[in-house]
């Protein structure tokens, strides 16, 4: 099982990015019941920014 939300700059863009996501998930990790919430917004964008998987971590030192 999956759940995620998928934050989109273009909702009509939304249909499509919601099915990448599932295909992939299906695809590349078997996983085949998943809840998956396309939005435009983040109403906490700090907190969402500490588990964002496509940024780049800050170097450690």
């Amino acid at each position: 099982m999956f759940s995620a939300h998928l934050r989109v700059s273009d909702a009509a863009h939304s249909a499509r990015v919601l099915q990448e996501a599932t295909d992939a998930l299906r695809t590349r990790f078997d996983v085949y019941f998943s809840t998956l919430q396309v939005e435009q917004e983040c109403l906490d964008e700090q907190a969402a920014s500490d588990i964002d998987i496509t940024r780049t971590p800050p170097a450690q030192g």
